[in-house]
């Protein structure tokens, strides 16, 4: 269902979404402005998040999974050539 669902919805979706583009345009100003005046601005996106918890949870899947004695089953959708 989507999340603009009746009219009272679809103005409070449409102005939280507004906000955001506003957010969006005012940091991407600030970051140009940054740059245009020669500090060093990394782009968005590129930080790692400030929690480690992603971290470990994948070191404990991979963990998991070598610990597994037994050899892994070949894929199916991978075509073999025939013996000879």
């Amino acid at each position: 269902m989507p999340d603009s669902f009746g009219k009272r919805n679809h103005e409070q979706v449409k102005a939280r979404k507004a906000a955001e583009r506003e957010e969006r345009r005012t940091a991407r100003a600030k970051r140009r402005r940054a740059r245009a005046n020669g500090e060093f601005v990394e782009p968005p996106g590129s930080r790692a998040p400030d929690s480690d918890d992603w971290i470990d949870a994948a070191a404990d899947s991979a963990e998991d999974s070598t610990d597994s004695s037994e050899a892994p089953a070949p894929d199916p959708s991978v075509t073999q050539p025939p013996p000879a």
